[in-house]
């Protein structure tokens, strides 16, 4: 320690001494109620009353030492009634009847609010409660964020549970994987590493990467995959797609559902654009809207006006299976080609 830090320390002390030394004799031989500034009745605690505080060009630092361990839960600024602050260390509360447990930890308004892990913090709102270590709740109504750097902004009875995930808001929305995401609406669930979903009303997003973007009741349960908007659609082939519509199915690989009603693109890089009751299971088959439309040839191809519905893939030239009509070998006379 330099000299001169610790003749300011000495001094300090001394001057301390000296304050407490004059309150004794004060409170010793005045009334109490006279004394602006006075001992508690706890004899650990000095009470300032009917009176204000002002630091002009200096700073306020309050803090338990390190070397004291967590034995000492002290040094902490109090802000408030009614709050429970006798399990924390070097935090801070305000509000009201709120409660602060562990070191660093800090709730800056509100009431019922918890902050439990080392480092969290909620502000403001009711009944929220952050209780993973370095977790967050900015506001809001019964929230938790209880994964290690979780956090919730706001809205009602959201959960935030796995490694870094993140609720924006919304109502009884949970991220339970890891680096998970839901961006607000109402019920929706992320189970699936790295995943999101961003609105609507009870969707699912459990596998890796998996995405819903808006919508009702649909799920992307294939890695990668995709659902956007649409009721009750599913993409559940590895990074496959369902866009809009009722009950479609993007079941293949890199498979495409965009539109219309129950329709299914079970085949690997398969696509099915609108219609009803429409089915692409051939590898790279494509059906272009109709209804009771099945493809599954290889590159089979339908659309509404190849047929009566019926499954076209027998004696299509872009079948691969077998049945090629004779003309799909003819060789135009223009052609450069022998």
């Amino acid at each position: 320690m330099e000299p001169q830090t610790a003749m300011l320390g000495l001094g300090g002390l001394a001057l301390w001494s000296i304050v407490l030394t004059v309150l004794v004799v004060m409170q010793m031989n005045a009334p109490r109620q006279n004394l602006p500034l006075r001992l508690g009745d706890d004899g650990a605690s000095l009470i300032l009353e009917g009176k204000s505080l002002k630091v002009v060009g200096g700073n306020i630092q309050v803090y338990a030492s390190a070397e004291a361990g967590d034995s000492q839960k002290m040094g902490n600024m109090i802000v408030g009634t009614n709050h429970n602050f006798t399990s924390a260390r070097n935090s801070f509360v305000a509000g009201e009847a709120n409660t602060i447990e562990g070191v660093g930890v800090s709730v800056s308004g509100g009431k019922e609010n918890h902050a439990a892990g080392s480092y969290a913090s909620v502000s403001g709102g009711v009944q929220n409660n952050a209780t993973g270590l370095y977790a967050s709740v900015s506001g809001g109504e019964r929230n938790l964020a209880d994964g290690e750097g979780g956090s919730v902004s706001g809205g009602i009875r959201n959960d935030a549970f796995g490694y870094g995930s993140s609720v924006s808001g919304g109502t009884a929305n949970d991220a339970h994987a890891e680096r998970s995401w839901v961006g607000g609406g109402v019920h929706n669930s992320v189970s699936g590493l790295y995943a999101a979903a961003s609105g609507g009303v009870f969707n699912f997003a459990t596998a890796e990467g998996a995405s819903v973007c808006g919508g009702t009741l649909s799920t992307a349960s294939g890695n990668s995959a995709t659902v956007a908007g649409g009721r009750e659609d599913r993409a559940e082939g590895q990074a496959s797609s369902a866009v809009g519509g009722y009950k479609n199915t993007a079941a293949g690989a890199y498979a495409v559902v965009s539109g219309g009603k129950n329709n299914q693109a079970g085949g690997q890089s398969s696509s099915v654009t609108g219609g009803n009751n429409n089915t692409a299971e051939g590898i790279a088959s494509v059906v272009v809207g109709g209804e009771d439309e099945h493809r599954t040839g290889f590159f089979g191809f339908s659309a509404p006006d190849r047929g009566n519905g019926a499954d076209d893939s027998a004696g299509d030239c872009d079948n691969v299976d077998g049945n090629r009509p004779p003309e799909c070998d003819v060789v135009p006379t223009d052609s450069p080609h022998p």
